[in-house]
């Protein structure tokens, strides 16, 4: 179902053909197989309402705005009050008696140089600012981010029980702030790698166990249907449920894909160690997290496992991928006007 947002915006489904989409003028990027079971949809299918507001549009594009989800309102990208706005005047028309999963994206974080550098540095020219300035700038829209966020958590008090619901705060991505590049998407450093990741679970429910180990945000999914005491095969997902840790053990290998820019890069991690795989040109650099120069000893041998289980995972995956097709698309002129919107085409 399609619903309108208070200022006209929606989303229609069944008006991408299938196919690919652009992500960037001459690039193409699949959606994602319509086979793969979402959240929401697992959530939907016994018995909850599904509702996503997002300000990114990407979600539209891929078609997991509709995949799954009762409501879906797709504001374009606009602030995070507004973002609000969209939410609490669909909670005002949702049924207080039924359980209910909501998913709301902000942008504000994402947009900063727009939203934020601009209106506190007019006369400043991104590329020759500050890093005081630019951390100042990225500041204050976490700031606002904070607020919109508690602005959420007292409407949600007021139209459901907090103490008896399952809050999760995450982020998708970190961003280099003159350290020593600006943006996002063109490296596997830690600073876009280690991101918020953060649960409340329902008053009552037994916490997760404690752990220094590094978390995965693929192991979110299988957590919260653990929480919710939804049933699932633990086959499908890529990562396992933080209420369950694996036997420390058993060596835990974390891999990270996908570049905007640049070549394209790879990395997989087991604990402080990691491997970053640039595969146009087969070069890999070993990281160890902990160091802020140099490596440890041994690390050639450390090198060559990390680089025989990333190897394991790409045929895992491929396997596991094979005969599965793109369910949508989205015509290049819209992708292009799209993503120009949220800063990825110039």
């Amino acid at each position: 179902m399609t619903l309108a947002s208070p200022d006209g915006t929606s989303g229609e489904k069944g008006d991408v053909p299938p196919g690919h989409f652009f992500f960037s003028p001459g690039k193409f990027v699949s959606t994602y197989p319509p086979e793969i079971v979402t959240l929401p949809e697992r959530l939907r299918s016994v018995g909850y309402t599904t509702a996503l507001v997002a300000a990114n549009l990407l979600y539209r594009m891929s078609g997991l705005g509709f995949d799954g989800n009762d409501f879906f309102i797709g504001t374009g990208v606009v602030s995070g009050k507004r973002v609000n706005e969209n939410v609490f005047w669909l909670l005002d028309r949702l049924p207080k008696e039924e359980p209910l999963f909501l998913l709301v994206h902000y942008m504000d974080v994402h947009e900063w140089p727009r939203s934020y550098f601009k209106q506190q540095f007019p006369d400043v020219e991104l590329v020759r600012s500050s890093r005081s300035q630019v951390l100042e700038s990225y500041s204050q829209a976490v700031k606002e981010t904070d607020a919109v966020l508690g602005s959420l958590v007292e409407m949600w008090a007021e139209k459901r029980d907090v103490e008896k619901s399952l809050i999760v705060f995450l982020s998708d991505h970190g961003e280099h702030l003159k350290d020593p590049w600006f943006d996002h998407g063109n490296s596997m450093d830690e600073v876009l790698l280690h991101v918020p990741l953060t649960l409340k679970p329902p008053k009552g429910f037994d916490r997760p166990p404690s752990s220094d180990r590094v978390v995965g945000l693929v192991d979110l999914t299988p957590t919260i249907l653990d929480i919710l005491k939804v049933p699932y095969d633990a086959r499908v997902f890529s990562g396992p449920s933080l209420m369950e840790f694996p036997d420390e053990g058993i060596p835990r290998y974390l891999v990270a894909e996908f570049q905007l820019y640049g070549a394209e890069l790879a990395s997989i991690r087991q604990g402080p160690f990691k491997l970053v795989l640039n595969l146009d040109t087969s070069e890999t650099q070993f990281v160890d997290v902990r160091l802020p120069d140099g490596n440890p000893d041994g690390w050639v041998e450390k090198a060559a496992e990390l680089l025989t289980a990333f190897h394991q995972y790409e045929e895992l995956h491929e396997s596991a991928g094979s005969g599965r097709v793109p369910g949508h698309s989205v015509g290049a002129e819209e992708s292009i006007r799209a993503l120009r919107s949220m800063g990825y085409v110039k």
